[in-house]
C-alpha cells in the first residue's frame, strides 16, 4: 500500500509572491505534515494563471493529463489524501476520482464547505464540487462536531467522519511567551467586503492592533494598523494581550453569511493566536468556542460591545492559567499533532474498511 497526497503545481513558475493572509497557509501545512508521514505528492498541473481562452484550454488539457496519470499510478489498496474544496474546474476529475475510490481509499480533508460559506458567489459550481467530493470519498476529515452533523445530514455515515478539532499551524518563528502590549490583536484579510465589522471597532471601548492586507485606514484613537505580514511570520510578530476572532457585518453578533459560517468552521486565525500564545476571544455561538473555553485557551462573548465587561471579569489567576495552557497547545499545533492524529485515524478506518472490488482503468 502506498500513500499519496494530491497537490496543485504551476507549469510556469511565476515567482514566490508572499501570501499576506492565512488563506493558503492551512493547505501548505497539511501538505507538509502529510509528507512527513510518508505521503507522496501527486500533482495536478496548471498551465497558467491567465484568463485568456488559450490558457483556459491548456489548463484543462494539463488537468486531464494529470488526472489520467494519477489513475494509472494508483493501485488497489492505495490511499489518496485530497484537500477540499477544489476551487477550479478540473477536466477529468469526476471520471478519475470515481475510479480511484473503487480501487483504493480516498480521504478528503475539508478546509471549507462553500455551500455554507458562500464566499465566491458561484452556487452551482460550489454545489457540484461538494457533491463530487461526497460521492467519491471514503473518509472525511472535517473541522469539528458541528460540521460532522452537517455531513451526516448529507447522508454520510458517522463511521466515515473524523473530527480534526483544530487546524495545526507550522512556524519556524521564535515565539515569545510574554507578549508586550495590552491591546487586542486582529490578524487577517481586512477588506471591508470580507470583514465589514472591522470598520465598526471604533465603537468598542478597547484598543485594537490590526495586521493584514486591504485595510482602508480610518482615523480612530483605539485602532492601530501595522500593515500586512506574511502568515508564516505572524506568530513571531504579534504583540498584545488577546487575539480576536470575529466575522460578519456586526459587532453585536456574528451575522451574515460569513458570521453564520463560524457556527460550523474552525477559523484558521484561532490556530494563529494559539501558536502565538495569545488567549482567544470568540463569539459564543461559534463552533470552536466550546474547544477554546473547555481547554481554557480564551473566552467566548456575546457581543464586542460587551467586551470590556467580559475582560474585567478575567482574574489574574485565570489569565495566567490561559497562558500556561497556550504553552502546551502552541507546541501541539506547531508539531502537527491534530492533523497527524486525524490522518492516523483515517488510515485506520481505511485498513478496516470493506474489500475493494477490482475495476478496470476505464
Amino acid at each position: 500500500m502506498k500513500k499519496y497526497i494530491l497537490a496543485e503545481k504551476n507549469y510556469r513558475h511565476t515567482g514566490n509572491e508572499e501570501d499576506f493572509h492565512a488563506g493558503s497557509k492551512a493547505v501548505r501545512d497539511v501538505h507538509e505534515i502529510a509528507v512527513k508521514k510518508k505521503y507522496e505528492p501527486l500533482y495536478i498541473i496548471k498551465y497558467s494563471e491567465q484568463k485568456d481562452i488559450f490558457s483556459k484550454v491548456l489548463n484543462q488539457l494539463f488537468s486531464l493529463k494529470s488526472w489520467l496519470s494519477i489513475l494509472f499510478l494508483f493501485k488497489k489498496g492505495d490511499i489518496l489524501l485530497m484537500q477540499c474544496p477544489i476551487r477550479r474546474k478540473q477536466l477529468g476529475r469526476k471520471f478519475v476520482q470515481n475510479r480511484l475510490n473503487k480501487k483504493g481509499h480516498v480521504i478528503s480533508l475539508i478546509h471549507d464547505v462553500e455551500e455554507l460559506r458562500c464566499f465566491f458567489n458561484q452556487p452551482k459550481f460550489d454545489h457540484d464540487e461538494f457533491e463530487t467530493t461526497l460521492k467519491n470519498s471514503e473518509i472525511f476529515i472535517v473541522h469539528n462536531e458541528r460540521m460532522k452533523s452537517y455531513f451526516r445530514e448529507k447522508g454520510i455515515d458517522e463511521t466515515r467522519l473524523i473530527s480534526l478539532q483544530i487546524f495545526d499551524y507550522l512556524t519556524n518563528e521564535e515565539i515569545l511567551s510574554e507578549k508586550t502590549g495590552d491591546g487586542i490583536v486582529l490578524a487577517g484579510n481586512l477588506d471591508i467586503k470580507k470583514s465589514p465589522y472591522v470598520y465598526k471597532l471604533n465603537e468598542v471601548n478597547a484598543a485594537f492592533t490590526l495586521y493584514g492586507p486591504n485595510y482602508v485606514q480610518k482615523d480612530s484613537p483605539n485602532i492601530r494598523y501595522n500593515g500586512p505580514i506574511s502568515a508564516d511570520k505572524l506568530p513571531g510578530v504579534l504583540r498584545g494581550k488577546y487575539g480576536l476572532v470575529w466575522d460578519g457585518d456586526s459587532i453585536t453578533s456574528c451575522t451574515g453569511k460569513a458570521g453564520e459560517y463560524t457556527r460550523y468552521n474552525n477559523p484558521h486565525k484561532v490556530s494563529l493566536y494559539i501558536v502565538s500564545k495569545l488567549p482567544v476571544i470568540m463569539w459564543k455561538e461559534a463552533a470552536l468556542a466550546e474547544f477554546i473555553v473547555k481547554n481554557h485557551l480564551g473566552i467566548a462573548v456575546d457581543s464586542l460591545l460587551e467586551l470590556p465587561r467580559y475582560l474585567d471579569q478575567v482574574t489574574e489567576e485565570e489569565y495566567a492559567e490561559m497562558k500556561n495552557n497556550l504553552e502546551v497547545y502552541s507546541d501541539r499545533l506547531q508539531s502537527g499533532y491534530f492533523t497527524g492524529t486525524a490522518l492516523d485515524a483515517a488510515e485506520e478506518k481505511c485498513c478496516h474498511s470493506y474489500e475493494k472490488v477490482p475495476v478496470d482503468l476505464f
